[in-house]
This record gives structure tokens, sequence and C-alpha cells, in this order.
């Protein structure tokens, strides 16, 4: 729960892709940019195309999050030109074509050089449980603080009944409202729910429907919690009275917490109520 202002201590709901793939079985190999060497980096990038790259979204030139905010982001390497020195990538923003980035940058930007091991591995069909299995886990999964919703508790019990919005977007501008921390991180809580429709539309399972309803009650209570905060912001009010938003966080986890229990129920005894 450490942080200089009241967004960078909230539980970020991201997870980080290795830590996924390896909790998901992938054989990944991640090796450390300062480490590589041109050299090395192209021969990789040849035996093991296309690989992933590890970078930080706020020197990503292409993306609105450049210079803006700080998140790890990552890119898939699909070629190397040798002429111009560049690399070709694909990246969700700015289009499907992708973008093209110097090797230089890579080297100079980028963080970690992960590939997928060249062993393949069996094809298995997943019932629909097994896709849930690991959203269901990352509820009850525990650290020196307890679990998610512990997390969450402990930061809604920690704000203060007055919040120091002054603090809070110290060098970020009002037309860039969404990079402030605490906007952005509970807009992340917001984003993993709407995430969680795309894979329940790719699962298709007609006994989850009703779950649909309950993800977009909870992705409500998020927004009226980020509502109330940037037109607070927008006014230019420099102390907000923190009782209000603290009802609406405790309704959003609550919900969050409904949607648990629905989760497990479903993935233990394919029950959804």
């Amino acid at each position: 729960m450490e942080g200089r202002t009241l967004g960078d201590k909230i539980m970020k709901s991201k997870g980080d892709i290795v830590d996924i793939a390896i909790r998901h079985g992938i054989d990944i190999k991640i090796l450390d940019i300062n480490q590589l060497g041109k050299e090395r980096f192209l021969a990789y990038l040849k035996v093991y195309n296309p690989v992933i790259l590890e970078v930080d979204g706020y020197d990503c030139y292409w993306r609105d999050t450049f210079q803006k905010i700080h998140r790890s982001h990552y890119i898939l390497l699909v070629k190397f030109d040798i002429e111009s020195a560049s690399l070709s990538c694909i990246d969700t923003f700015p289009t499907k074509e992708g973008v093209t980035i110097k090797l230089d940058f890579a080297m100079q930007r980028a963080k970690r050089f992960i590939y997928v091991s060249a062993d393949e591995n069996e094809i298995v069909k997943l019932e629909s449980k097994n896709y849930l299995v690991p959203s269901t886990e990352r509820y009850m999964q525990k650290d020196g603080i307890g679990t998610f919703f512990d997390h969450m508790d402990l930061f809604i019990n920690s704000i203060e009944s007055q919040i120091d919005l002054e603090n809070e977007i110290k060098g970020i501008s009002v037309s860039d409202i969404i990079y402030v921390p605490l906007i952005w991180n509970l807009k992340n809580q917001s984003w993993s729910y709407a995430q969680f429709q795309y894979l329940l539309e790719y699962i298709n399972a007609k006994e989850l429907d009703n779950m649909e309803r309950v993800i977009e009650e909870i992705i409500k209570s998020w927004e009226i919690v980020i509502g109330i905060i940037a037109m607070k912001i927008i006014r230019k009010e420099k102390i907000m009275n923190a009782e209000k938003m603290k009802g609406y966080l405790r309704k959003a986890v609550n919900d969050e917490k409904h949607f648990a229990d629905l989760l497990s129920a479903y993935v233990n005894n394919g029950i959804m109520q």
C-alpha cells in the first residue's frame, strides 16, 4: 500500500504477460536486453521469429501513452530489414498493419526479449470451465496482505476523508486526465472486466449469460467512481471529499465479490445462479 499518491496505492488489476505464460505452462525464455547485444538479438529473432519485446509505454512514440505514463507494454517482432536497420512489429495500436521501429530503439529502450520454446506443445481443446479457472484462482491467491479483495478493502480504508487532487494530478495536464494514476489504475479495473467479456464471447456458453449482466454492473460501478474524480479535476477542485467516493468504491468491490462467487460456483460445480 505504499505510494506517493492515492493512485499509486491501487493494486494493479492486469497481470504480467510472463507470469501468465508461466502459470499456463507455456515454455518461454526471457533475456535481458542489456546483456544480449545486437548480434545475439538478431540471431535469436531469426531462429525464434516472432519474438516478444517488453518496452515501457512511456517510450512508445507511436502510442498515446508516449511520455505520459510508465507501464509495461509488449510488442511482437516479426521481421528485420538490414538496409534500414529497422524492425517490423505487430501492436494493438495504431493500426493492424503494425509499426516499424529502429533496431537502436529496441536495444536502448526495451527491457526484456521473450521467445517461446521451439518445442511444440500438443493442442488440447478446453472446456469452458478450464478457461475460467485462472480467473477464479486470481481472486483466491494470497500474498502478505491477503487476497485481491483484502487489498481493495485495505485501499478503501486507507483513504482519508479528503483527497488532495493537486497532488494526484501533479505533472499531468487536464487534457491528459486519463493518465492521472488515480484514474488510470481505476480505469484498468474497468478495462479488465471489459476484456473478460471478450473471453465469455469466445467461450460462447449459454450458461454464462447471467455473468455478462454481472460484469456490466461491475463496469458501471467503476465508471461512476472514475466519473466523480474526473469531474472534480476538470472543475479544478483542489480538495475532494472522499466519503461519497468510498461508498461507490465499496459498491464496486462488492459487485466484484459477487462475480467471484458466481465464477467459483460455476468452475467448481457447473452452477450459475
